[in-house]
């Protein structure tokens, strides 16, 4: 029933609507990480395309897909301070690069000669980029960050799911190698935020099914996550 009543409120989005369908969506998202966790139930053959995001991933980026005609009137609503994403905007990890921002780099080396550098490139940014994001509100002064509103250190790899081009997502499902270690280092954030319980167990399992696919050739750019994870330990 909720779900038909999404749907219809989509086909006759009104400023009257906006609110409903923003939070709508937003409860989705914590559905579609409940429903595809680490409880999930289904075939085991399933597991690793699971993982890889092959539901989970465009559902969510669909989420902005689908809300895109309603963000204004959001935006300016009393919902408003859900969509603030504080210094995002001009955070550069080049400038300001965030803690173990080193290990991220050090992936680079792996696809220098590869004809979809650009598109690893661009996904690897963003993800140092998020990795900043993340880090500063641990060193934030108190009383700034009771000031700097909903979106914290929690929304950054859902920022990063919306920032990345479709390119690097089409060579993930393709299993492609680079677009697993981006992967399994993206584990590594969401693995910090396991104490929330839509996201507990996510990280750790996003590294291990890289980490099965890529095999021992790439064990020397995969130590780092399975570390940070426990993998191993």
């Amino acid at each position: 029933m909720a779900l038909y009543g999404f749907q219809e409120g989509i086909s006759q989005m009104t400023d009257d609507n906006s609110d409903a369908l923003f939070v709508c969506a937003s409860l989705n998202i914590l559905h579609v990480f409940g429903v595809f966790g680490p409880l999930y139930d289904g075939p085991t053959a399933s597991r690793k395309s699971r993982i890889l995001g092959a539901e989970w991933i465009p559902t969510i980026r669909g989420v902005g897909a689908v809300l895109g005609p309603v963000y204004e009137r959001v935006r300016f609503g009393p919902l408003s301070p859900l969509l603030g994403l504080g210094n995002w905007d001009e955070l550069d990890p080049n400038d300001h690069p965030g803690a173990e921002d080193s290990h991220y780099r050090s992936i680079q080396e792996v696809w220098a000669q590869s004809h979809d550098a650009e598109v690893y490139d661009n996904a690897l940014y963003h993800l140092r980029k998020c990795n900043a994001y993340m880090k500063q509100f641990k060193s934030m002064n108190p009383q700034v960050l009771a000031e700097w509103g909903y979106n914290q250190a929690w929304s950054g790899p859902f920022i990063w799911l919306h920032s990345s081009a479709d390119g690097y997502f089409e060579l993930l499902q393709q299993r492609q190698p680079p677009a697993l270690l981006i992967f399994a280092y993206l584990g590594t954030l969401f693995h910090s935020l396991n104490d929330y319980w839509f996201m507990d167990g996510w990280g750790r399992n996003m590294v291990d099914v890289a980490d099965e696919l890529l095999g021992e050739y790439w064990s020397r750019w995969m130590a780092w996550p399975k570390a940070v994870v426990g993998i191993g330990a």
